[in-house]
């Protein structure tokens, strides 16, 4: 158990900094984070006509939907304070991190990543006009659809097929055009979002 500088209140939190690789910091409350993680993940399953995360689990397991992701955020959440209250820190540490990750994955899913945020963007089609973005905003855009799907497991060498198809609102990534896809592959190198797979 890592304890703060009083002697009494624990201290142990998880953070997702790049994809799915953590970082773990002595100088965070984790009774705090854990709340956060809990309210959070709630509200998601509120909007999702749930109460229950356990059933909210088992309801989305097979499609991984938003309400999956913020029941199983919340039950490892509270597993971490439980542990935390037993002192098994190596099972704190491992809760803490998944709480963090499966957060991390309903908020996302939650957001709807370039539908309500660049509405007034898009085309009759539902793809994002990126004429109508400035250099910023398109960065912007283009560094949370990576950090989304590391986060859902996608493979590296995939990143930018799945980037192309958000864009263009392409019904598989099968559909994307070869010239979309290079062209994303080279604006995601060349900003340092993705790593050369060769």
């Amino acid at each position: 158990m890592i304890n703060s500088d009083d002697g009494n209140e624990p201290i142990i939190k998880a953070k997702v900094i790049e994809g799915d690789s953590i970082s773990l910091s002595p100088n965070w409350n984790v009774d705090t984070d854990l709340t956060d993680i809990i309210a959070k993940c709630s509200n998601i399953l509120k909007d999702c006509g749930y109460k229950d995360y356990a059933l909210a689990i088992q309801d989305g397991r097979e499609e991984r939907t938003v309400f999956h992701y913020a029941g199983l955020a919340i039950l490892h959440a509270q597993q971490t304070q439980a542990k935390i209250k037993e002192q098994d820190t190596e099972d704190a540490v491992y809760n803490a991190m998944r709480a963090v990750q499966f957060q991390n994955l309903a908020i996302m899913h939650h957001t709807d990543l370039g539908i309500d945020k660049w509405a007034d963007r898009k085309s009759s089609t539902g793809a994002l006009l990126i004429g109508k973005f400035s250099g910023e905003e398109l960065l912007e855009l283009r560094t949370e659809m990576v950090i989304r799907l590391r986060l859902e497991k996608v493979m590296e060498a995939m990143i930018p097929r799945h980037c192309a198809k958000i864009e263009g609102n392409y019904l598989s990534t099968g559909m994307v055009p070869k010239n979309k896809v290079d062209k994303m592959r080279k604006y995601l190198l060349d900003k340092g979002l993705i790593k050369n797979s060769k």
